[in-house]
């Protein structure tokens, strides 16, 4: 899955999930997404990097854009995995981390195997 296919189908597990996902709201295959009447507001960010897994960096640079996009929280996808370190860096960020495990579970408990063909 190619970086633009991937970001959709992170928006629309949101969807699915039951989110309001503006995927053209935050640029850069970033979307942001609201709940609950927009009470709180979170950066959804859907990466497929060039190395084997995600690194701190990457986190930094996510926690960067949630500062600056002024969104609540941020959630981090990825259908690769992440480094210790940056496991590390995002619990120090709050940023909730989904590895390919992660999106597998979400996959199953909201019923959007369509959303993989």
């Amino acid at each position: 899955m190619d970086d633009s296919a991937f970001a959709s189908f992170v928006a629309s597990l949101w969807r699915r999930a039951g989110w309001d996902v503006d995927a053209s709201a935050a640029g850069d295959g970033d979307a942001l997404a609201t709940r609950d009447a927009g009470a709180r507001t979170l950066l959804l960010c859907a990466r497929t990097p060039d190395a084997e897994l995600v690194t701190a960096s990457v986190v930094r640079d996510v926690v960067a854009r949630r500062d600056r996009c002024g969104a609540d929280d941020v959630a981090l996808a990825t259908p690769v995995g992440f480094t210790t370190d940056a496991l590390a860096t995002a619990d120090a960020h709050g940023v909730d981390v989904l590895g390919p495990d992660a999106l597998t579970r979400a996959v199953a408990a909201f019923g959007a195997g369509d959303l993989l063909a």
